[in-house]
């Protein structure tokens, strides 16, 4: 029987964009009229299932659910969606839960049009991040929210930075009065559960301690504050109280949100190392690199005697890359970068030559004109213009670095190229892009999208390229959070499509 759907047929838009799809035109299910069979042992994604549609209980058209044995992925499923049947495989609960947001998407009331899918990610690990000790305008209410959208477009993982914001009891002068409550932090919990979303706790183990720094009780703990009177934030490296403190906080949050595979660490924009008597002491025997990497493989070893995976952003190392070979080979160093937006780029990270972001005189001296936006804006505001060539030999670790710029430089260079360092040295490699973050190239008042967006397909285009593990896109300001969904989506998007 030739069913007629009473609404006009539009081509659906789904996001996360399915591998696979062929919907047809002028058929379709009336999902009123199936019964569910052959329910796997997927609870969570069952129950989603059930709660989309008005399924009879008994003597409707099958709608079958099976297990998808063949799938390329985990996360992968299959729909085929004809009148009189309808047959969805699924991997896995999470990928029977993918496959319900794709339905849900699919759905026009009661109908759904008839055709196949055969969809699963591009990336394994896909996730946001947010610092929610900075992102203040995020209550309990608006990162329950969040969470829920990270599931909605397939979202797997949940970097989760509380730093002043966690209730601590061992430590209950931490707290700041907008931290989370014991009850908010459980919702957190259970909803990233009930979403398949793994929670990535990110506890700072050296720098980024100023919510810790403000209470004169630890400042003993603390690296000495700096000449002109600013606080340091900086935990002491060699100070046994300090890493005792670092574990106890990571102890309380790990027991918070127990049973994922990572720990990140922090480990970035140590800029006070050296500074303590006993630091400066040490670091004239063995040099400053040797405090620093010293101090990230003992809190990886903590980290890996929890069952965590240490994870530590990158500029250290890629400032010093004669700490690179001498770091624990288990830590997963995440690459960020939030100014690249094309490969190859006129712009590039040069920190082994204690530089920031650069590009190639030349192009400054004609006033930008090779460059279409947002490049250009991007080298107005944050670029500095130098001699490349010059710059590539300005020491051992540069001189290491330049291999990987590619063949195109100075002009231009390989997108992202710490990556390819540290995966020549035989470390697991994550991508960080930002969705909100650097923000003084504003736009009538409001953030750079198109920055954000072109950084975050680009760096999924290198995460897909080289078959990375994952991509976690960051978040670092205290805007709106309406504001961040579209880097959340852009970011689900770009790395599950080819």
């Amino acid at each position: 029987m030739n069913k007629k759907s009473p609404y006009a047929v539009v081509a659906p838009h789904i996001l996360p964009e399915p591998k696979k799809c062929a919907l047809k035109k002028d058929s379709f299910a009336l999902l009123a009229d199936f019964s569910l069979e052959t329910v796997l042992p997927f609870p969570l994604g069952t129950a989603s299932l059930q709660s989309l549609f008005p399924f009879r209980e008994k003597g409707g058209l099958p709608f079958v659910v099976e297990k998808w044995e063949e799938s390329p992925s985990p996360e992968g499923y299959s729909l085929e969606i004809g009148e009189e049947k309808i047959v969805l495989k699924a991997a896995s609960e999470r990928a029977l839960l993918h496959a319900c947001r794709t339905l849900k998407q699919l759905r026009n009331g009661t109908t759904l049009p008839c055709g196949t899918i055969e969809d699963y990610p591009s990336v394994p690990l896909r996730g946001f991040h947010a610092n929610l000790a900075s992102c203040r305008q995020f209550e309990g209410e608006e990162t329950r929210d969040l969470l829920k959208k990270m599931g909605k477009f397939k979202l797997n993982a949940f970097l989760l930075e509380y730093n002043a914001r966690f209730p601590f009891s061992s430590h209950p002068l931490i707290p700041t009065c907008n931290a989370f409550s014991r009850e908010d932090v459980a919702s957190f919990e259970r909803i990233c559960r009930e979403n398949c979303i793994e929670i990535i706790p990110l506890v700072q183990c050296l720098g980024h301690n100023a919510h810790i720094r403000r209470l004169e009780e630890y400042a003993k703990y603390f690296e000495p504050d700096c000449p002109d009177g600013t606080k340091s934030a900086q935990l002491c490296p060699l100070s046994e109280e300090a890493f005792s403190l670092f574990k106890a906080l990571t102890e309380e949050i790990l027991e918070a949100h127990p049973g994922g595979r990572y720990l990140h660490l922090g480990g970035d924009e140590a800029r006070s190392l050296g500074m303590c008597p006993k630091c400066a002491s040490f670091a004239e025997k063995h040099g400053t690199g040797a405090l620093y990497i010293d101090y990230i493989n003992k809190c990886a070893a903590f980290a890996k005697s929890m069952g965590r995976t240490p994870i530590i952003w990158d500029d250290m190392l890629s400032r010093h890359p004669e700490l690179i070979d001498k770091a624990d080979r288990d830590l997963v160093i995440m690459v960020w970068d939030y100014w690249t937006t094309m490969d190859p780029s006129p712009l590039t990270v040069f920190r082994p030559a204690g530089k920031g972001i650069v590009l190639d005189r030349r192009i400054a001296e004609n006033d930008f004109a090779a460059l279409e936006e947002p490049e250009r804006l991007i080298a107005r505001t944050f670029g500095r213009a130098e001699d490349l060539e010059e710059l590539s030999n300005a020491n051992e670790g540069s001189r290491l670095f330049r291999k990987y710029l590619g063949k195109e430089f100075p002009l231009r260079c390989t997108a992202f190229p710490f990556v390819d360092l540290y995966l020549e040295k035989g470390f697991s490699v994550l991508g960080a892009p930002t969705a909100l973050g650097n923000t003084v190239d504003d736009i009538y008042g409001l953030p750079n999208f198109m920055r954000f967006r072109k950084n975050i397909y680009a760096f999924a285009q290198k995460c897909k390229k080289y078959a990375l593990p994952g991509m976690i896109t960051t978040a670092w300001f205290d805007f709106a959070p309406e504001l961040l969904e579209t880097g959340m989506i852009c970011t689900a998007n770009d790395l599950w499509t080819k």
